[in-house]
């Protein structure tokens, strides 16, 4: 048009005129033209990869071309492109001249593109691998891949795929076990860690292949040199191995040995890659050059992982947040302020990673935090008869009584606490008061009561290495470091009575499998082993007569296990208690009386007599049979002295189903709302 009112007249209440195309036009391509112009935006083409893909399957021959002239440029796929070539820069011309006229105030009538965000639901009972980062985008962003448990009463993950133009999730042959899965840059194959080997399936023919070993897995990445650099343990450093396997080369060093390095991931140079040196509950994000062998301090105390989205873009965490920042990827240099993309992702701060998969071509996926209200106490006796406890609703994970049950240490969900706050508490459970123990930075977990109950004892985190320390209650002393070796991560399980020994799960970080070990607190403070197999041993609970030690024992180091029972403090042969796996719920509800609940939720107990150093077991009979405890509740302690169990329950979930899984189609688009834009 002659005037710009004349240009917005045309482009909005008449069509082009599409005799002016060549007759040769294929219709395939006219019928895209048709789409690209559309005047109702819900009937236009909505991305320009999606034009590209239709021009190529018209240039790939199948409605002009023979095999016999596919290998050179037939003259009508000469004119084609030259077609499009001209009308591609006479749209660029005319749309850069528009911009250029009304980017200062654009009429209303043109509209702007939205950011549209979904839902995805995975298979009837499945659930996300929350432990370990479970999501991952193909680079072209079509496909989505998940770590997830098929099912409540199956604890191993598999990996489920998802081609984001269909409807289904479907389970890959082969991944049993997989954890953190990343892709290949052609988005061919996917590998994960599985059986403590690095692992990979290509998509094509299906077969699963072991690339090296990879004893406890903690992220890799795929670069475009055929080369995937990953974490082999959970402790130490990174190494390189090529795509088709082999000897992996180690290729950084930590500082400290309780340094971690874990969840790389490459650059576009395919050379160099950012990582995640984790500390403690923070840690830094570097970038490693291994041609100069020089690392680059990028962000310090982050809250996990970050990664790189070509062309200029750093995501990361910050305060539960998903942030956007630009960064130069050859100077490795961040500008600009960063922008929040997705609020309330779900974050581990022990592993370090965010669950979110991104792709530079396609949406981004991300597991939504769900902050409930937390879970209300009550007591429950053998029946299933409930005593409500007035105290406030809590993210509860775990509770240890006191001998006269008024009071319990608790042990707050990570990621529902704010950050800068204790993790490990003490509940009244008379007064409803709570008084925090410790502080965040220590990261405590695994608490327990010391003989004269006037302090705590727990695995922390302290001066760069896991340790069991001694909190004291009520007063401003340090805590006292009771055990710490680097490399080893400690799970305290139980003390005795009279408070002179400790009970407690050791893990060598390398591989992650865990013994049971006694210290004798006094004497000359070197734990001994209780129990020692090349099996993983964990979560030792010392039974009220002191006599019988339970815990569960996995062959993988996973935090599921079957429950066994063993002789104390002299042990003999372990006796296998359930049929099937056992999670974090079991303890004493007697002196020799054990409780524990199975994959399928259902509540048992059994006696465990010590005759002389032999175990006596009676057959199991189910708890809570006239009254059944609901689904979402949760078994944090026996009292025995008063023959009933703590519980938590879960308040009501908000009306509808909790998203699983959220999709944001134009994320890129959040780091621009309310910005100025350039000219």
């Amino acid at each position: 048009g002659e005037t710009v009112t004349d240009s917005l007249g045309a482009i909005l209440h008449r069509e082009p005129n599409w005799a002016l195309l060549p007759s040769s036009t294929p219709s395939r391509v006219h019928e895209l033209l048709t789409a690209c112009l559309a005047k109702d935006r819900r009937n236009r083409l909505h991305d320009i990869a999606d034009a590209r893909l239709e021009l190529e399957r018209a240039i790939s021959g199948r409605e002009w071309a023979s095999a016999a002239t596919s290998t050179r440029t037939h003259p009508r796929r000469a004119m084609l492109l030259g077609v499009l070539a001209v009308a591609a820069g006479l749209l660029m011309l005319g749309t850069g001249w528009l911009l250029a006229k009304f980017a200062a105030s654009p009429p209303a009538t043109l509209g702007t593109r939205q950011v549209v965000r979904a839902t995805l639901v995975l298979p009837a009972g499945a659930s996300l691998a929350n432990r370990d980062q479970p999501i991952a985008v193909s680079p072209d962003g079509t496909r989505l891949v998940v770590s997830a448990m098929p099912k409540d009463d199956v604890p191993t993950p598999v990996l489920l795929l998802r081609e984001l133009a269909h409807l289904e999730f479907r389970p890959l042959a082969g991944t049993e076990g997989a954890t953190y899965p990343f892709w290949s840059p052609d988005g061919a194959s996917v590998a994960f860690f599985a059986d403590k080997k690095l692992k990979r399936l290509d998509l094509g023919d299906g077969i699963v292949r072991v690339l090296c070993d990879a004893p406890a897995g903690r992220g890799g990445s795929w670069g475009s040199k055929r080369t995937i650099a990953f974490a082999p343990g959970a402790n130490g450093g990174l190494s390189i191995v090529n795509e088709s396997g082999g000897t992996p080369t180690p290729i950084t060093t930590p500082a400290t040995a309780s340094e971690s390095h874990r969840l790389p991931w490459f650059l576009p140079d395919g050379e160099r890659f950012l990582f995640l040196c984790q500390k403690s509950v923070t840690g830094d994000i570097y970038a490693f050059d291994p041609a100069q062998n020089e690392l680059k301090l990028l962000m310090p105390d982050a809250e996990a992982a970050a990664v790189f989205v070509e062309p200029d873009t750093l995501v990361f965490s910050r305060d539960g947040n998903l942030m956007a920042q630009t960064l130069d990827p050859k100077k490795l240099v961040l500008s600009g302020a960063a922008q929040p993309i997705a609020g309330g992702v779900v974050r581990d701060a022990a592993r370090g990673f965010v669950s979110v998969g991104i792709s530079a071509r396609g949406p981004l996926v991300y597991q939504p935090l769900t902050r409930s209200p937390g879970r209300r106490l009550a007591w429950v006796d053998r029946k299933g008869t409930r005593t409500p406890i007035k105290t406030e609703p809590l993210p509860i994970h775990e509770a240890i009584l006191t001998r006269d049950a008024r009071r319990a240490i608790v042990e707050l969900e990570n990621e529902r606490v704010p950050n800068g706050e204790p993790v490990c508490a003490v509940l009244d459970l008379e007064r409803g008061t709570r008084t925090p123990v410790g502080d965040r930075v220590r990261a405590m977990s695994f608490p327990a009561w010391s003989a004269e109950e006037k302090s705590v004892i727990s695995s922390c985190y302290i001066d760069g290495s896991y340790r069991i320390a001694d909190f004291s209650l009520g007063t401003a002393e340090p805590p006292r470091i009771l055990i710490g070796e680097p490399g080893i991560e400690y799970h305290l399980g139980s003390a005795t009575s009279d408070g002179r020994s400790l009970l407690f799960s050791q893990w060598n970080n390398k591989d992650k499998l865990g013994d049971l070990m006694v210290l004798n607190l006094g004497q000359d403070q070197k734990p001994k082993p209780l129990m020692k197999t090349p099996e993983s041993e964990f979560l030792p609970s010392l039974s009220p007569s002191n006599t019988v030690v339970a815990y569960l024992k996995n062959p993988d180091g996973g935090l599921h296990g079957t429950l066994q029972v063993v002789a104390f403090p002299v042990a003999g042969p372990p006796v296998q208690v359930s049929l099937t796996l056992v999670g974090n719920e079991f303890g004493w509800i007697g002196p020799e009386e054990l409780y524990w609940v199975d994959q399928s939720q259902r509540k048992w107990s059994a006696t465990i007599a010590n005759t002389k150093g032999v175990l006596d077991i009676s057959a199991p009979k189910p708890l809570f049979e006239e009254l059944p405890l609901e689904k979402h509740s949760y078994i944090l302690a026996g009292d025995p002295a008063r023959d009933r169990f703590l519980v938590a329950f879960e308040e009501e979930l908000q009306q509808g189903p909790v998203p699983q899984l959220v999709i944001v189609n134009d994320w890129r688009s959040e780091r621009t709302r309310g910005q100025p834009q350039s000219r």
